[in-house]
């Protein structure tokens, strides 16, 4: 049986459906991999240095992706690495930056459907390793025990429990945004819209805030991507 495959709209990973703070397992890493990638050639200023991204590719550091994953670092390395050996996942460096290209990309974009049905990780990808791989996998549920400092926000209080580290991944995943002037514009409009301002996944907001801000050409001075106006895609 063909099982096809279905469309799934980006807007719905700041939906609440999504926007849930959890440790991810493997095939929700994946997805978010795959919303992440560019889907279409640009450019990205990192650092003032001037990073092109391919069809499929995504600037992520080992330390971005466990922050936002909430898994160790060496999880992370694990797991990028099962990737490429399975030839899901291909990684170069550019100007010092990490650079991730999902292989076969245009196949999981709804901008070619053509080629058959969705290639994705399969069950066996997917499947927790068994046998001689238990003690492996037994570390990797160990580390990915590792909690992150909640976020929280109030109308009053502003906002809490961002730290130094979270602020510094923010600025490496998020280059053409400023950091603490989002976090500001956040605040006003949530004091604006009171009734959207009951969350309890804030750093889930927070990092799709910026997400979409990055995509939109950012607020810094040193950005220099041009502005490719985003559709505005609700569920």
């Amino acid at each position: 049986m063909n099982a096809g495959f279905f469309k799934l709209k980006r807007s719905f990973f700041s939906h609440w459906l999504w926007d849930e703070e959890r440790v991810y397992n493997r095939g929700e890493a994946f997805l978010d991999l795959l919303q992440l990638a560019a889907f279409a050639p640009t450019k990205r200023i990192v650092k003032d240095q001037l990073i092109q991204v391919p069809i499929g590719g995504v600037i992520a550091s080992e330390r971005f992706l466990a922050v936002r994953w909430k898994w160790s670092r060496n999880k992370v390395r694990h797991f990028l690495h099962l990737l490429k050996e399975d030839k899901m996942l291909d990684q170069r460096k550019d100007q010092g930056q990490t650079v991730l290209i999902l292989c076969n990309y245009e196949r999981h974009a709804a901008c070619q459907t053509t080629e058959g049905p969705l290639k994705g990780p399969d069950e066996d990808q997917l499947r927790t390793s068994e046998g001689p791989n238990k003690k492996k996998v037994k570390k990797e549920k160990k580390d990915s025990s590792v909690e992150t400092q909640a976020i929280a926000w109030s109308a009053t209080g502003g906002w809490s429990g961002i730290t130094e580290d979270d602020l510094s991944a923010w600025r490496e995943a998020y280059p053409a945004c400023d950091i603490k002037r989002q976090l500001a514009v956040m605040t006003e409009w949530l004091k604006g819209n009171p009734a959207r301002a009951k969350k309890s996944q804030w750093r889930r907001f927070v990092t799709n805030w910026l997400s979409r801000s990055q995509d939109r050409g950012g607020d810094t001075k040193s950005n220099l991507t041009p502005h490719k106006p985003q559709p505005n895609m609700q569920l």
